[in-house]
Parts: structure tokens; C-alpha cells; sequence
């Protein structure tokens, strides 16, 4: 059963902490390589994800310890340790924009309820933004951090728990100097989503490791699969290699071609794309082997005569904008996990990993897989227009190409990182203000351009509360008016903990920090919406 995502409650107030929230939670290491579960144990599968923060180029962050604690009313029950390494492991987050990464799966977890994920983190820094100077930087308080997602967390005997934990970087990283210190503060917007696996679940990013042992048929020899010793000491988890004919696990060589299932070896380092499995278990669709290039960006054409240009995200391993992609009869080309596409799938503006091999010679990247996104739209919306059990949405792209997608309306729209927005307060601030930015992803399975999710690009608006006025409208020291959303989450900034609070708790002159739409209207009027409102105390200066 899928739980609500509730904000949590943080009990630190710097940045690298809120982050450090976030990622321990993801990580699942120290996982064992035996049977998905033991009488009275299930296994707990832990996943990172973030969003974007648009002043930062990576936000780099290190973890030494994730646990579980056990609730007060289960005093038989120990602290299982999830992921536990001196050298601690280290990753960007905002690599994650795009993809859940899973740190590692952890099995034979003792049934039962837990009340809190305990992190402990080493450091944390930044590279681009405001605190990418030495005078100006996340300070780390040493310590532990625990995340209580209400309701618990309980382990099912012979099942998996997916701990999911999402952070909203626009909100989190809402930088000011603290005092005369030069501390940079972070307010963590923490998510928590707690989810029971009884069916395979979406592709989590590509796991690097070493294969620890193959797994072989005792009747045939065949290698059925393999224990895969995740990068930077995570533990084990164990990779199953597929015979649906429809779906069959695709290896790949040292060379860049594909191979048998006889070139995999112990030692080698491979590279995994497949789906986790309700047992805990991952069933492989792709395996790589041996040292590639992976990198994402964004495709700036078709393919002609068997390359495409591809317009690369900054900060990777490759250095320029673009670089040519070259397709041989080998390259794997998929959408999502594992559904294959050819060629022309690759159009202009298609999100895009490539994974291959650069030729330095040619000056060109020989792709071994391709994984591209489903299509999306990122650009303006215009126009709402009424349609047969739905809506027409004209969005107008970054290139200046205009477009009409039919929205469902069983389809919602999201601001992002936040809850729906009502398609009449959407459509009311289109009027006024003419358009309002965001992305809408396609449906793949459907040849008119028909949405499957839209999300709205959220705004940001600061000011001290002049007045409380009714149907929780707000009045800023700007003279601007606020209006907070029945749904909208608030919290409470206090030296040492984010509380959740409720709209009563907002006085005039507290200072906040809100998100939501704006509206292009006069001053007499709501000129905002606000879906999540942060209530600064003042003391945590």
C-alpha cells in the first residue's frame, strides 16, 4: 500500500543536513546476496531523488551511515544498519533530476514497524550558486538526522518496502547569510514516499559495481545471473538476467558489440539497467562491460547516415556543448526501462543517455545503448480550450514552435514539486499574465499529441506579513496580496527543528518564504498563490 507524501520534520538547520536528509534515506546499502527473505524478515529497497536548483551546477554530498530505528512499541527490535562505510560515499543531487538512483537493497530487515531512517553524513558543498566561494559555505554540525515519515515504516514479512525520499531543491536551497556568520542556510522540503513493491518497479539510474560471483544453472551451467558489488562499498544485490524472448537481457562487450551471457567474469565491472523486482532482486535488460562514457543531453537532430548531434548538459565528463553520436547495428536504442525503438525515434529535442565509447581519432562518441526519455515539452502555455473529456493545451516551445496537446481529464496538473493546481486558477493566470512556463511529457502510446503528466514551473515570492486578512489572504510589506491554498503545506523554521503548523500559526510580522503562481493583476487583488509557505523564525540567525 502506497502511503501520502508528508513534509518531515528536520531536526537540523543547515544545509548540508537537509540535503544529508535526502540522500541517506535513498541510500539501501549493506544488503545480503541470499534469498529475498527469511521467515519473519522482508528486505528494504532505498531510493534518492531530487529536483532542480537552478542556481547550482552540482551539490555534492557524503554519506557514512543509513539505519533503521524501530518504534518505541517494538523495544525487542534492534537498529538495522542499511548502508555503513568508513570511507563514506559521495554523490551529486542534482544528478538526480531526472532518475531515482537505489543505493542498495538491503535484505533479511527484520519485520515490523520503524519510526525513523537515521543518517549520519560527513560534508556537504556546492559548485556554482551563492556558496561557491570560501568565505560563503554549507556548515556541517556534527551529528545524527533523523527522518520520521508519519505513520512509520513497516517491513512485511517476505516483502519489499521502497523508501523513497524526494527533495525539492528550489525550496530547500533558499540561501541568506546567517548573522555575520557567512553560513549558508538550507531549509530542507523533505518528502517521504513509503511504498510496499508488488509489482516490478520503474528503472532506477544505471548501478556501476563489480560482479562478486555468477549465478549458474546447476542443470545447464548457464549463467542465470549475478551478485553485483555496488560502487563505494553499498553491499551486494543480486542481478537476474532475462530469457523473455520479448524482452531479453542485451550484454555488451568490452569492444562496444554485444556478446553471450559466457563473456561475463568475476571482477568485472559492469554497468546495469533493469527493474527492481518485488523480492528485491533486479531483472537486467541491459548490461555493459568494462569502462564507458555516460552522458545526457539532449538531441539537436534526427540521424543522418547513422549520427545525431547531441547538445550535452553541462558539467559531465565530456567537455563543449556537442558532440556527434554515431548508431552502429549494435547500439541498443530504448524509451523508458526496456521498450526498444529504432533510429527514428531520435528527433530534435528528445532527451537522451548515451553510453558508449569516445573514438578521440574521430572525434565521436560510438554509442553501445541509448536510452532516451519519453517526449516532452518544455515552453510556455498560452491558451486552455475546452475539448470532448478534456482540455487543449497550446504551449508554445523554446524554439518558438507552437503546439496543441490534448490533456485527458483524468490528467492533473502539478505545480512542480508541490500539489494540483485547478485547471480554472491555471486558466485564470494564462489570461492575466498571457502564459505560464512549464513542461508537459507525452503519451508514447498514443500518436496525437496527448499529455500524460504536466507540471507547472513554480515561482517564488518573499515578504513580512502585514495583515491577515479573510479566506486566508495575506498582505506583504511589498503591498502584494497572497493567497494561501487550502491544501498548502506550511512550515514552521525554528533554530532546530521545520515544523509542520497550520494557517492560524502565521502572525503579522513573521517573515516567509512562499512558492506558488503569481497572477498579473492589480494591487487590489490576490497577485499569489501559494502552495508551500515557510515561516522564517527569526532566532535562526
Amino acid at each position: 500500500m502506497k502511503s501520502k507524501l508528508w513534509p518531515i520534520v528536520v531536526l537540523f538547520l543547515t544545509a548540508s543536513f537537509a540535503v544529508g536528509l535526502l540522500l541517506g534515506g535513498c541510500s539501501g546499502g549493506g544488503s545480503d546476496s541470499g534469498a529475498a527473505s527469511d521467515a519473519g524478515s522482508g528486505t528494504a529497497a532505498l531510493f534518492l531523488a531530487d529536483g532542480p536548483a537552478d542556481e547550482y551546477e552540482k551539490i555534492w554530498i557524503t554519506i557514512c551511515k543509513v539505519s533503521l530505528i524501530p518504534a518505541e512499541n517494538n523495544p525487542n527490535q534492534s537498529e538495522v544498519v542499511l548502508y555503513e562505510s568508513d570511507r563514506c560515499f559521495e554523490v551529486n543531487l542534482l544528478e538526480l533530476r531526472d532518475e531515482d538512483l537505489l543505493l542498495s537493497v538491503k535484505k533479511r530487515v527484520p519485520a515490523g514497524y520503524y519510526s525513523k531512517i537515521r543518517l549520519v553524513i560527513d560534508d556537504i558543498w556546492s559548485e556554482g550558486g551563492p556558496c561557491d566561494e570560501p568565505d560563503r559555505y554549507f556548515k556541517l554540525p556534527s551529528g545524527k538526522i533523523d527522518l520520521s515519515p508519519r505513520g512509520g515504516i513497516f517491513v512485511k514479512s517476505g516483502a519489499t518496502v521502497a523508501l523513497r525520499l524526494d527533495i525539492d531543491a528550489n525550496k530547500s536551497i533558499n540561501l541568506h547569510e546567517a548573522g555575520n556568520s557567512g553560513k549558508c542556510i538550507f531549509r530542507p522540503v523533505v518528502f517521504v514516499d513509503v511504498d510496499t513493491i508488488s509489482a516490478p518497479r520503474r528503472c532506477p539510474r544505471i548501478l556501476i559495481g563489480d560482479i562478486a560471483r555468477l549465478i549458474k544453472n546447476p542443470r545447464t551451467d548457464e549463467i542465470d545471473g549475478f551478485y553485483l558489488d555496488l560502487i563505494g562499498e553499498r553491499g551486494l544485490i543480486t542481478v537476474w538476467l532475462s530469457d523473455n524472448p520479448r524482452n531479453p537481457t542485451i550484454i555488451f562487450g568490452e569492444d562496444g558489440y554485444r556478446v553471450r551471457r559466457s563473456a561475463l567474469e568475476p571482477e568485472q565491472r559492469v554497468r546495469v539497467r533493469g527493474k527492481l523486482m518485488p523480492g528485491g532482486d533486479l531483472t537486467a535488460s541491459v548490461v555493459i562491460i568494462g569502462d564507458v562514457l555516460n552522458v545526457k543531453g539532449t538531441a539537436a537532430n534526427r540521424v543522418v547516415d547513422s549520427i545525431f548531434p547531441l547538445n550535452l548538459d553541462p558539467g559531465q565528463v565530456l567537455t563543449g556543448t556537442q558532440v556527434p553520436v554515431e548508431i552502429t547495428t549494435a547500439t541498443l536504442i530504448s524509451v523508458g526501462c526496456d521498450e526498444e525503438v529504432g533510429e527514428e525515434a531520435i528527433r530534435r529535442g528528445r532527451r537522451a543517455r548515451v553510453i558508449g565509447k569516445y573514438d578521440v581519432d574521430l572525434d565521436i562518441l560510438r554509442a553501445i545503448s541509448i536510452f532516451l526519455e519519453s517526449e516532452r515539452i518544455v515552453g510556455d502555455l498560452t491558451e486552455i480550450e475546452r475539448a470532448i473529456n478534456g482540455v487543449n493545451l497550446t504551449i508554445v516551445d523554446d524554439e518558438a514552435n507552437e503546439q496543441v496537446v490534448y490533456l485527458p481529464q483524468e490528467i492533473p496538473v502539478y505545480l512542480q514539486g508541490d500539489g494540483e493546481v485547478e485547471l480554472r486558477l491555471l486558466n485564470q493566470l494564462i489570461t492575466n499574465c498571457g502564459s505560464k512556463r512549464g513542461t508537459v511529457d507525452l503519451d508514447p502510446e498514443i500518436p496525437e499529441p496527448t499529455a500524460k503528466r504536466v507540471r507547472l514551473q513554480q515561482e517564488r515570492e518573499y515578504g513580512e506579513v502585514l495583515d491577515i486578512l479573510d479566506d486566508r489572504v495575506l498582505l506583504l510589506d511589498n503591498f502584494k496580496l497572497v493567497k494561501i491554498q487550502d491544501a498548502a503545506t506550511i512550515l514552521l523554521n525554528t533554530k532546530y527543528f521545520d515544523v509542520p503548523v497550520d494557517f492560524d500559526s502565521i502572525r503579522v510580522g513573521d517573515r516567509l518564504t512562499l512558492f506558488g503562481l503569481s497572477d498579473c493583476v492589480g494591487p487590489r487583488e490576490v497577485q499569489f498563490y501559494s502552495f508551500i509557505a515557510l515561516i522564517n523564525d527569526s532566532s535562526t540567525d
